[in-house]
């Protein structure tokens, strides 16, 4: 029987991967996998020591290669301070909603500031190569404080990058002369593209087609994004070997039209695929591409033989070889499987089951790339679209038309600037089908299915079973010896499906998310509904899409039972809006006393129109939901004209069998007092009041309780307060602070009560 990966190339580049992968476990685990690898390869290549020494040697080279190359960050990095930074722009910025980011590369001695992410809350047209002068405010970038949130030190770390600059006016920023600075020709040209581009077209569709041909997706709607995601087409924005594809199609028309001979050819079509990736900002894909494309160009000028599949294996190596870090970005990940799944598996199906006719050969191409990456989108997107097969069936063949059109249109820009923007005019027609074709794509039933971040072992589970495969339809072994693979791939697919809190029946959780200095709970009830209490918020930043929908994505909770706004305060309802325009919602509770608040305004419009019911929250109302009770302690239904948002908020208290939580919202501590002395009940969890303000706290909410839960983060308001603090430590109870522990999570079943918190703390 052929081995699984039969292409030495191939063999070699998964050994070296193999071999990074193990440097960023711990040395025990990094033991056990070199163990297991030689034990794997003895057992395959038993007779022939030179492979098990040659597997050894590639993958020890991998871990030291990655060990030197990356640098351990110390914790004892200054936080923040005022810095003033000279660099040159490194790749090209990006611009979105009157802000800036790019990165610059510094000459400074330290390893950690020798390229910087830097932020301009303006815009900017730097171009790479640029040099400049910088006035801003270094810090580190700050740690995810939840499960699923995205984790930007470990990303930036693989850039190599360490801090980040914060740069608030424009005089703060100032070009500098640079001597010796080769003319930023591609650049200048890149940038009239995306001018040129936006004046002829509407918005939507320019802003497709810049995605499209240059990857530039600053000014795309970020709901339109998500749509391409939901649909399987995002990929048409990762100028990828697809759009090289497309230029070297376009090469051998113009080959073909001017007779061009052998030799003349490939080195036009090698001259179009570099010059293409130039403009791009050659992200990885597009390396993997290029390398694929000039090996493939090289053997059949040549007159070899030539292996698509060793090529992809020579590509990662080179590509590792120049940034190991590079193996644990989404892009390479996604590329080399999408590639492995069109030059491994789509041959083998084809050839197993025969196919010959067109139409079953268009339709295999799509199911072979979503079933190499199938896993990888359910880790990182939280999505499995069984709709892509039927979007890139439709969209593959006009995406290639926007991007020869757009290449064109780029290359006549410089001496014929009114024949660029006439071809602009059929390429925004095409992009208009194309949005046309995602919309209804989405639409489809079982379009989509959001999942939780699946285990590591799963996806293991998924890839051995894939493996497993290949060699078996290449041997062309019977239906029933197909039957284990198959199972083992189906078992890994039904374990995607299933979230973890479904196996959590009968038991409440309640989970006070990070949102930084804001409140957002997350409360399951025992039959597995979903109540939402508040979703954080910042004028700054949208904390729902940053914060929130990360974590209901990492659980796979598509749906939720109810929305509850405690007070339409920015740091309470801002990231609600979010969360309702992304998910369906079929209640949303808001105190009767905020009704007529224009702050809230918004949300109840939002609820309208994706029909939810709002109920109207008072004092006395309990909710049941599955025998666990909700009752509403504060307030009253009317309030007085003058009486400030704090007072409004909803005191909510929490019961399920002996487990209890008050949930104190950011009301004013003459009114807690005044609940207390109503309810006698006992509060096994209080969350701390209006993230320990002492105007809100009183001493009395410690008295019986056993957790203390402060929702707060970075502030310019003193939270919490000294005062508190010393209040809290002479009680009983203990304290976990959202700005140390990440989320922190209850689970009861109403007799037994489990903490966990995301980070150890502090």
């Amino acid at each position: 029987m052929d081995h699984p990966l039969s292409h030495p190339w191939v063999i070699k580049a998964a050994y070296f991967a193999l071999g990074i992968a193990m440097a960023t476990v711990p040395w025990w685990a990094a033991l056990l996998g070199f163990m297991a690898l030689a034990i794997m390869v003895c057992r395959r290549f038993a007779s022939q020591g030179r492979e098990v020494v040659a597997a050894l040697l590639l993958a020890a080279s991998g871990f030291m290669y990655f060990s030197w190359h990356q640098l351990p960050v110390p914790d004892a990095l200054p936080v923040e301070q005022d810095a003033v930074l000279s660099g040159i722009v490194v790749g090209y910025p990006r611009v979105q909603e009157q802000r800036s980011s790019l990165v610059i590369k510094t000459d400074l001695q330290s390893p950690y500031l020798r390229r910087i992410q830097v932020f301009c809350n303006f815009e900017t047209r730097l171009i790479p190569g640029t040099a400049v002068e910088l006035t801003g405010v270094l810090q580190r970038p700050a740690f995810p404080g939840n499960p699923g949130e995205f984790d930007y030190p470990a990303y930036l770390a693989r850039h190599h990058i360490y801090y980040l600059l914060q740069v608030e006016k424009p005089q703060d920023l100032k070009e500098q002369p640079r001597e010796h600075r080769l003319p930023a020709f591609s650049p200048q040209w890149r940038a009239r593209m995306v001018e040129q581009t936006r004046a002829v077209l509407p918005e939507q569709e320019a802003g497709l087609i810049l995605g499209m041909v240059l990857g530039i997706i600053d000014n795309l709607d970020e709901d339109l994004y998500q749509d391409f995601q939901r649909t399987g087409l995002v990929h048409l924005f990762a100028v990828s070997g697809l759009n090289v594809g497309f230029v070297i199609v376009l090469a051998s028309l113009i080959i073909a039209a001017a007779r061009l001979n052998r030799q003349v050819g490939m080195y036009l079509t090698i001259f179009m695929i570099l010059l293409y990736s130039s403009l791009t900002g050659w992200p990885i894909s597009v390396q993997r591409a290029v390398i694929m494309a000039v090996l493939s160009l090289l053997a059949a000028y040549l007159g070899r033989n030539h292996d698509p599949a060793n090529g992809l294996g020579l590509a990662a190596l080179i590509i590792l070889a120049l940034d190991p870090c590079s193996l644990f970005t989404i892009s390479f990940q996604l590329s080399f499987l999408a590639t492995w799944g069109l030059v491994v598996l789509y041959p083998a199906l084809k050839g197993y089951f025969n196919i010959k006719q067109r139409l079953w050969d268009l339709l295999l191409v799509p199911v072979c790339a979503q079933l190499a990456v199938l896993p990888v989108i359910a880790y990182y997107f939280h999505l499995i679209t069984p709709v892509s097969i039927i979007s890139n069936l439709l969209a593959t063949y006009l995406a290639g038309v926007i991007v020869i059109l757009g290449f064109v249109a780029l290359l006549l820009l410089l001496l014929f600037p009114w024949l660029s923007a006439v071809l602009l005019i059929p390429a925004g027609f095409c992009a208009h089908v194309l949005l046309a074709i995602n919309a209804w794509c989405k639409t489809l039933p079982l379009a989509y299915w959001m999942v939780a971040t699946p285990p590591l072992a799963v996806v293991g589970l998924y890839f051995a079973g894939l493996l497993w495969l290949v060699p078996s339809l290449r041997a062309k072994a019977r239906r029933a010896q197909l039957i284990r693979p198959v199972l083992l791939i189906s078992s890994a697919v039904l374990l995607l499906l299933i979230p973890p809190w479904w196996l959590e029946q009968g038991r409440l959780e309640l989970a006070f998310i990070d949102v930084g200095q804001g409140d957002s709970i997350l409360l399951k009830s025992p039959s597995n509904r979903f109540v939402l209490i508040d979703g954080g918020g910042s004028i700054f930043t949208d904390i729902g899409r940053r914060k929130v929908l990360p974590y209901l994505n990492h659980l796979g909770v598509n749906r939720l039972y109810m929305v509850i706004n405690t007070h339409p305060d920015v740091d309470h309802i801002n990231g609600l809006l979010a969360v309702m325009q992304d998910r369906k919602v079929d209640y949303v509770g808001v105190a009767e006393a905020s009704l007529e608040e224009p702050a809230l305004q918004n949300l109840l419009a939002l609820a309208r129109q994706k029909g939810s019911r709002v109920l109207a929250l008072k004092q006395g109302q309990t909710l049941d939901i599955d025998g666990l009770t909700l009752s509403v302690w504060y307030p009253p239904g009317t309030q007085s004209a003058d009486e400030e948002l704090n007072h409004q908020s909803l005191v909510l208290f929490c019961r399920l069998g002996r487990f209890s939580a008050l949930l104190t919202g950011d009301q004013s501590s003459e009114n807690l007092a005044q609940c207390l002395k109503q309810h006698r009940e006992k509060s096994l969890i209080v969350k701390v009041p209006h993230h320990g303000s002492r105007y809100a706290w009183h001493a009395d909410l410690a008295k019986d309780a056993q957790w203390l839960v402060l929702s707060v983060g970075k502030n310019a308001f003193g939270h919490p307060h000294q005062e508190v603090l010393q209040d809290i430590e002479k009680s009983d109870a203990r304290l976990l602070r959202t700005d140390h522990h990440g989320l922190i999570s209850f689970s009861s079943d109403g007799r037994t009560l489990q903490v966990e918190t995301f980070k150890s703390g502090s």
